[in-house]
């Protein structure tokens, strides 16, 4: 068994997530896992979250990386590709890519835009 950080999103009920969050951050780890969330990214482009799992610090769940990919594509961080069929899963899933790859292709990116 993998021990490590845990289920957090274990209600869908947005009070309840905010207070995961809350103690998400204040415990540090939410800026741990933003922190590897885009190093993943970063090392895989195109990967689906759940491939980006596989490479993950051990014990990293599903449910802690998959919320902070979503949080850093809305803050600009990440970039979301095409969805694919996941090699994990097999089921069609979203891709993410660092932000230079936008920039590579000649196409200025700024947070907020």
């Amino acid at each position: 068994m993998r021990s490590g950080i845990r289920h957090l999103r274990h209600t869908t009920g947005p009070e309840t997530e905010r207070i995961a969050i809350r103690k998400l951050k204040e415990s540090g780890q939410h800026e741990k896992l933003w922190q590897m969330a885009i190093r993943l990214v970063g090392e895989r482009p195109g990967c689906t979250a759940l491939e980006l799992l596989e490479f993950a610090t051990p014990g990293t769940l599903e449910y802690s990386l998959r919320p902070r990919l979503s949080e850093l594509k809305d803050e600009g961080l990440i970039l979301a590709g095409k969805i694919r069929k996941c090699r994990v899963r097999g089921s069609s899933m979203e891709t993410y890519y660092p932000v230079r790859a936008k920039e590579s292709q000649g196409q200025l990116f700024t947070k907020g835009t």
